[in-house]
């Protein structure tokens, strides 16, 4: 299984080495798992890649019929979904200019249009619309008058815009759905990213039919590792493993890894230089080396200079020294055991591991929260700027930690009550506990109260 999960891997790249080009033709002729390898590629979101690959090296004739008809099939739907998604993606960009409101598009088609050379080779699911959150009622407008809504047993706007980084939406006449981000993960992290200076840098990029504004490519790069790891949390530990290229395929990580190498490749030159100064800035160099590691280790390459084994935090150290160490371990080697298949996923596996529908939130990833309370110095003078004397500012800091998790908590609990009594949520103000108001249309104590989250 080691040669079919690389093989996938750089089967799916834009430009195919000569020597990959040779192993891939041996694995195709030594008649491998097709139905098995098929699913592998749709759930990491690789089939138009794969497909494109061995229509570029002339191996579809050595593929079995019915594989062959398969994976056309697949594609032909891919190319059909990014039409319906590109035209809505034009009309909400034609909107959100003529009321001047910016934005970015994240990932998906900008990824198409700026890593891969086309469109239709980086499928996705969603459109990505990174804004300014106070830009927030007037987007969701924007979108409401275009016939999106919310999904189906979601949480209200108001939970998310207070507690989250973006408001998913659907509109199920056209079968799509938007995400309006303001941040690019949730609030209780430990990355301090500058999201003003993200929409200042756009540069423009044809998409499809029209020029829309995209991340530059530093900003690009750093972004896409940040995703990378906010949906593989615990990709740092598996750069240990033999098996790192299985992990992140059974993971359902691999277009997102794929994005990172194709960002490598790209024809832009990178300023490495401003990459490490935003980084650190961010605090975001030990997921950005964890990312660059696996891409080196998947396509036995070698990481930029600086980047490689042993800098900036690119095993579980941190884990280590902020006192979570053991948790951490234990978790990772309770997601290992669940990807090998070395015992079957339980109910605690599951329930940790899995996406929460109406929180949009992975409980595995609760142990932000305990390092949110009790950061390490570094953050805390990023955050607040105070140099050393950050350290002074630890009680205030954690009093308000405590405040946002309990807010959140009891919003939560609140809602899914309500829920469960047939309430109808969006009925006005809801008040839980003392001194706590969740009011849908998105104002909150803590903003009474003086707190800014455009510090996150």
């Amino acid at each position: 299984m080691k040669s079919t999960d690389e093989i996938l891997f750089r089967l799916a790249q834009t430009r195919i080495p000569a020597a990959d080009a040779e192993r891939i033709r041996a694995w195709v002729s030594g008649g491998p798992d097709w139905p098995g390898v098929l699913r592998l590629a749709r759930v990491n979101r690789l089939t138009a890649g794969f497909f494109h690959g061995l229509d570029r090296l002339a191996l579809l004739a050595d593929v079995p019929r019915e594989a062959r008809d398969s994976l056309e099939a697949d594609y032909r739907r891919i190319v059909v979904d990014t039409e319906v998604y590109l035209d809505e993606l034009a009309g909400l960009a034609a909107e959100l200019r003529e009321r001047e409101i910016p934005f970015a598009v994240v990932r998906g088609p900008a990824l198409g249009a700026a890593l891969y050379g086309n469109v239709y080779l980086r499928p996705f699911s969603d459109l990505d619309l990174l804004i300014r959150k106070g830009d927030l009622p007037v987007a969701r407008a924007v979108a409401a008058a275009r016939g999106y809504g919310a999904l189906p047993g979601a949480l209200p706007d108001g939970y998310f815009a207070r507690h989250h980084l973006h408001v998913r939406l659907t509109r199920p006449s056209r079968n799509v759905r938007l995400e309006l981000h303001w941040a690019l993960d949730h609030p209780f992290t430990l990355y301090t990213i500058d999201y003003a200076g993200l929409l200042q840098r756009v540069e423009r990029r044809p998409i499809h039919d029209a020029a829309l504004p995209v991340l530059c490519a530093e900003d690009r790069l750093l972004t896409l590792c940040l995703h990378l790891v906010k949906h593989g949390p615990f990709l740092a530990g598996w750069l240990a493993e033999q098996d790192v290229a299985a992990l992140l395929l059974r993971a359902r990580l691999g277009v997102w890894l794929l994005d990172v190498r194709e960002c490598l490749r790209s024809s832009e030159a990178l300023d490495w230089a401003l990459i490490r100064e935003r980084a650190r800035a961010w605090g975001l160099e030990g997921v950005v080396t964890a990312c660059l590691q696996a891409v080196a280790r998947v396509y036995a390459s070698p990481a930029p200079e600086g980047w490689g084994a042993g800098t900036h935090g690119a095993t579980d150290g941190k884990a280590v020294r902020d006192g979570l160490g053991f948790v951490h371990r234990r978790l990772c080697a309770l997601q290992l055991a669940a990807l090998r298949g070395d015992r079957p996923p339980g109910r605690l596996a599951r329930v940790l591991f899995g996406l929460r529908q109406d929180a949009v939130f992975r409980p595995v990833r609760a142990i932000d929260l305990l390092r949110f309370l009790v950061p390490p110095p570094a953050f805390m003078r990023r955050r607040y700027r105070a140099g050393a004397a950050a350290v002074l500012l630890y009680p205030v800091h954690a009093a308000y930690a405590l405040f946002r998790i309990f807010a959140n908590l009891a919003a939560f609990l609140g809602f899914k009550i309500l829920a469960w009594k047939g309430i109808d949520r969006g009925g006005g103000r809801l008040i839980f506990v003392r001194g706590y108001r969740q009011i849908r249309e998105g104002r909150h104590p803590d903003e009474a109260a003086g707190h800014r989250e455009d510090r996150e």
